[in-house]
């Protein structure tokens, strides 16, 4: 709109030929689908299409796609313009390995590779972008935790005190019994990384009653 163009007139115009040649695009086609799956920026095209726009600022020692983005903790190479998620079917937290995938309609996804899901991606290495834990910077993440204890009056109770004398954030907590005397007890808490839902773990375990305690995926 800045340039008084639109899509439909551009490509009636032939103007992205040489954008097309420019970025190894073989079509018209090609580039729009990797301007969706965020292979491509917007900007990188407008900057072929229309060099003069930029040509009054300062030169850049990197341009964007070269420059780590920032989501929520974790530093993205190579990616602009596309949506960031992290994946609700695994809930990555720091410490765990990541991988980032570019998802048909969804953006980028960013999995544990030990996800359960991993396996039913659609796999093109050409989706997969290089993604890390920023370690400067701090965030907390939601993580889901199962716990498998004797069924007995104020178990709910202990467990929820145990995890909160680990300064830590209960968001969600349900509790269900079975015949067999046993109670399951699911918590959605806020962790910092790995180490703290180790320290979480730990604490749950030495209340009297807990069997098991382990994290959901």
């Amino acid at each position: 709109k800045k340039e008084g163009m639109n899509l439909a007139s551009l490509l009636k115009s032939g103007k992205l030929t040489k954008v097309l040649a420019d970025l190894k695009m073989a079509s018209s086609d090609q580039l729009l689908v990797a301007v969706g799956y965020g292979r491509v920026s917007v900007n990188q095209v407008l900057n072929h299409l229309f060099p003069e726009r930029d040509s009054h600022k300062a030169p850049r020692a990197k341009s964007p796609d070269q420059v780590p983005r920032k989501y929520q903790g974790i530093r993205i190479q190579g990616v602009s313009g596309i949506l960031i998620r992290l994946g609700r079917c695994c809930h990555p937290v720091p410490g765990d390995r990541i991988i980032g995938f570019i998802t048909r309609g969804r953006g980028l996804t960013i999995h544990s590779v030990a996800c359960s899901n991993i396996d039913k991606l659609d796999y093109d290495r050409d989706r997969i972008v290089e993604v890390d834990w920023d370690p400067d910077e701090s965030v907390v993440h939601p993580v889901r935790i199962s716990v498998l204890a004797i069924d007995q009056p104020g178990m709910l109770a202990s467990v929820s005190a145990s995890i909160s004398e680990t300064k830590t954030n209960i968001s969600h907590a349900r509790i269900k019994t079975n015949e067999e005397d046993k109670a399951v007890l699911n918590f959605e808490v806020e962790i910092r990384d790995t180490k703290h839902l180790a320290r979480i773990l730990k604490g749950i375990l030495q209340v009297k009653g807990v069997l098991q305690a382990k994290r959901e995926f």
